[in-house]
């Protein structure tokens, strides 16, 4: 890109970025990676004055339509991004007439970041410099990352943008100065997804943790030039303690780092962009069973009631893994009423299922001989999953949602039980 290039963008532009009517607001392991395995994508730092306006400020599009502008001076200070929002998206007044409309935009600046519509619709971005994939523009405090998802960030406030669902993630806005605030008001919870490191994600998994001090500290973890302890690559940033799984137990676990505050309250995660967001996601590894009566690698756990024993097996095929989840009752008859009755034995005689199980076929009930996703060796020492928490094996994942039952699914396909109902999609 030519570093003579200018871009025809009116004062009167520059203007109504400046004064947008704003509104409404929508928001382990010891084995670890190498230091080559364990540093992050490159991205590529470009040249803010290939990206600098004639009078003042600094703009860009990408190749999905996002249309930014950088205002990085002056008395209002802001990044205002114009995007193309699913039909789904809640309304926002208009800044003229005061009527709910559709939004077009997300404003950060002193107020925080939020969604909005704005009075030009970014009809005087035009003629805009293409900021390239998995590259970032950085001027001070002010940032744009391209990656799978376009994450803007400033010292007030933040936003991820994925162009494939058309949806925006905000933290939640800054605490005023003007009153205290509970930290459930000011600091994202649990599955708040804070932004990009390179093309991955960076999110809260345990506690409450403002996004800010999340970046913060996972971008200084995973710097090549942090200093980190052995294969499991340990550092200590501020209150944090930080690892990074193998690559084989990052397979397992589903994120590439972790950091723990000391207090042992708070958790951030690093997931790849292909990962799913998740959140209160457990170490497999605690629940794995060790025996040689379950191999190859098979991990029990139970809901807090105990009237579900459930597993995650991986067993290899060929050069992947075929992963099963499944649920038996804690009795013979302890699955849900609605469960049906299925051939069982070389009689094919009817019989009620005894399981619920999820495979790459999908879901569906079992009639089993034994309970085949209870630990035998040792179910009275099966861990419980609490409520909330998710485990999550390779490609499958499954959630307590109450203290009697639980949800397990792949991404496509998915089960549900309760001592009374299922479901199987």
């Amino acid at each position: 890109m030519s570093h003579h290039r200018t871009i025809a963008l009116s004062v009167c532009a520059l203007t109504i970025v400046s004064t947008a009517i704003l509104t409404g607001c929508r928001i382990g392991a010891d084995d670890r990676k190498t230091p080559a395995e364990a540093e992050p994508p490159t991205l590529r730092e470009v040249n803010p004055a290939d990206y600098r306006l004639s009078n003042g400020g600094y703009a860009f599009a990408t190749d999905f339509g996002a249309r930014c502008m950088l205002v990085t001076e002056g008395t209002h200070p802001n990044i205002h991004c114009y995007l193309s929002f699913r039909d789904s998206e809640p309304l926002v007044e208009d800044p003229e007439s005061g009527k709910p409309v559709a939004p077009d935009s997300i404003l950060i600046d002193e107020q925080g970041a939020r969604i909005v519509a704005s009075t030009s619709g970014g009809q005087d971005f035009f003629d805009l410099p293409l900021l390239p994939a998995d590259s970032r523009l950085s001027i001070g405090k002010f940032s744009c990352t391209l990656g799978v998802t376009l994450v803007c960030t400033t010292d007030r406030g933040s936003f991820a943008f994925d162009p494939t669902t058309a949806t925006a993630s905000l933290p939640a806005p800054p605490t005023s100065t003007s009153r205290p605030s509970s930290p459930s008001e000011t600091t994202p919870g649990q599955g708040t997804l804070c932004g990009q490191l390179g093309e991955d994600n960076v999110l809260v998994n345990r506690g409450q943790v403002d996004c800010a001090t999340a970046m913060s500290v996972m971008t200084r973890y995973r710097d090549p030039a942090t200093v980190t302890d052995g294969n499991a690559q340990h550092a200590t940033v501020d209150d944090w303690y930080c690892a990074t799984p193998t690559l084989g137990k990052s397979t397992i676990n589903g994120y590439r780092s972790a950091c723990e505050r000391a207090s042992g309250t708070d958790e951030i995660m690093l997931k790849g962009s292909t990962e799913p967001i998740l959140s209160n996601v457990v170490n497999a590894e605690d629940y794995e069973y060790s025996g040689q009566s379950y191999a190859p690698r098979t991990f029990f756990f139970r809901t807090p009631a105990a009237n579900f024993y459930c597993a995650m097996r991986a067993a290899p095929s060929g050069t992947t893994l075929d992963v099963t989840a499944g649920c038996n009752g804690a009795t013979a008859d302890g699955m849900p009423a609605d469960a049906p009755d299925l051939p069982s034995g070389s009689s094919g005689a009817p019989r009620k299922a005894t399981a619920i199980e999820l495979t790459a076929s999908g879901s569906h009930f079992a009639a089993q001989g034994s309970p085949g996703f209870t630990n035998l060796d040792d179910t009275a020492g099966t861990k419980p999953l609490a409520v909330g928490d998710t485990i999550f094996v390779y490609s499958n994942w499954c959630t307590v949602t109450t203290t009697d039952s639980i949800t397990c699914t792949d991404g496509t396909h998915r089960f549900r039980i309760t001592p009374s109902t299922s479901t199987l999609e």
